[in-house]
């Protein structure tokens, strides 16, 4: 087995660490600490699995904040302002390269909110997406 250090500043420590966290995933423990891990997580134990997952999703709502306060909380055709029905439409049809949840919302907030993008609730975007037109505005639906 390779020796798990450099012999250059802090690296002998992330590497002893590293070591010591491939050690605990061999033998069924958390990554993170010595506990046993979840029955169906591959890295963490029930307590830290639980904390990465409520961590995400504060993040993911302090990001979704951001773009609403920039763009506006109200549906651009209906006027809706419930946050759960909210997302994003785009002029430029380039959703599918961002079509996770929430990438649109970091790319938004990397490249400084470039224009093409507003607000609409799921039923206007998925009726503009498949009409080419909201279904508030079509006569056919």
């Amino acid at each position: 087995m390779e020796y798990p250090y450099h012999r250059r500043g802090n690296h002998y420590i992330m590497n002893w660490n590293k070591l010591k966290r491939r050690e605990r995933l061999k033998t069924g423990r958390c990554s993170i600490c010595e506990k046993m891990r979840a029955d169906d997580d591959k890295f963490y134990c029930q307590d830290h699995r639980r904390k990465i997952r409520e961590n995400g999703e504060r993040e993911r709502r302090r990001i979704k904040k951001i773009v609403f306060d920039r763009l506006g909380r109200r549906c651009v055709c209906c006027g809706i302002t419930e946050n759960s029905m909210l997302t994003i439409d785009h002029a430029i049809n380039i959703g599918k390269q961002r079509s996770k949840e929430g990438e649109i919302y970091s790319y938004l907030i990397k490249n400084n909110f470039p224009d093409g993008y507003s607000v609409m609730c799921f039923n206007c975007n998925i009726s503009k997406y498949r009409l080419g037109i909201c279904a508030h505005l079509s006569k056919n639906v």
